[in-house]
């Protein structure tokens, strides 16, 4: 059972003036490191582990049903994977989409949730609507990121999430750390939680719309909105690029690391619409009978 973490400084700084698609791909760059630098080595698992690891909702999410959970996990790269798609999909679902701080039970996020339901409820073609949304967005978000507080609930709650987290991925983490090592990993991850609602308010805090969405397991591929991690699939880099760009629907996702996030904006009564972050993806080959084959 991993350690509580303690009480702490707020060990972020405030987001820079990076663009949105450089902060994004650090963000989840971040979290892979994090995966990469605690996840234990896959071949130390038992079966019985794996089994009562994959069963677990955190991961259940990321996998649905896959036909080969066990080779999911088995695999050093897949295991490291799945692990940052875990901790990528709790830190959005609670830091940063439109309803993350309703689910972070933040006592005042009542109209940010407004906003989330009111956004949904017009067409894109109600230009005066939606830019009247994105106004009460920015005025919502700003109020909350101003009030007397916000920081401490927002460290609070970093914690809080950190310490839910961590049981969850404790029989996927490396135990021989030292007491010194355990803090800086559990520091990184509160970091992490931090930087996530710091970049939600940034984001919010202006009239753009920001969309998160994760791809289906057993989607079509999507090199308009996907990248591919595992780009070795067929051998090689070269062959598998190759392989995959000449036919991209031929191979359908696996288990998404991180969600394809699109950004909304309105410009002279025109909708305009950008990718800012392609989900990072494991693909498989489909087979014959329309299921996927090994790919991690």
């Amino acid at each position: 059972m991993p350690k509580q973490v303690g009480e702490d400084s707020d060990y972020t700084v405030e987001t820079g003036p990076q663009d949105d698609r450089g902060l994004m791909f650090d963000f989840f760059s971040q979290i892979k490191t994090w995966a990469a630098t605690y996840t234990v080595y896959a071949p130390l698992l038992s079966a019985m582990k794996v089994q009562s690891v994959i069963m677990r909702p955190i991961f259940a999410a990321v996998i649905g049903k896959h036909a080969q959970p066990m080779g999911l996990v088995m695999e050093k790269e897949g295991l490291v994977s799945l692990v940052a798609a875990a901790i990528s999909r709790h830190l959005i679902t609670h830091t940063m989409d439109e309803f993350a701080l309703s689910r972070s039970r933040h006592p005042d996020s009542v109209n940010c949730e407004k906003s989330a339901f009111c956004w949904q409820l017009h067409a894109p073609s109600e230009i005066a609507a939606k830019q009247d949304v994105l106004l009460s967005q920015k005025e919502a978000y700003t109020t909350l990121n101003k009030a007397p507080g916000h920081a401490a609930w927002r460290q609070a709650t970093a914690l809080r999430h950190t310490n839910e987290l961590l049981p969850d991925l404790a029989d996927l983490l490396i135990t021989n750390l030292s007491p010194n090592a355990i803090a800086e990993r559990n520091r990184i991850l509160i970091k992490l939680y931090m930087k996530g609602f710091r970049v939600n308010f940034r984001l919010r805090m202006s009239a753009t719309w920001f969309d998160f969405s994760w791809p289906a397991v057993g989607a079509d591929f999507d090199p308009q909105k996907m990248v591919m991690e595992n780009r070795c699939l067929y051998g090689s880099i070269v062959r598998t690029m190759k392989a995959v760009m000449s036919s991209p629907t031929s191979h359908e996702v696996v288990f998404a690391v991180s969600p394809t996030i699109t950004k909304q904006t309105y410009d002279k009564n025109l909708l305009e619409t950008e990718v800012v972050h392609s989900a990072m993806v494991h693909i498989a080959k489909k087979t014959v009978d329309g299921r996927a084959g090994v790919g991690v």
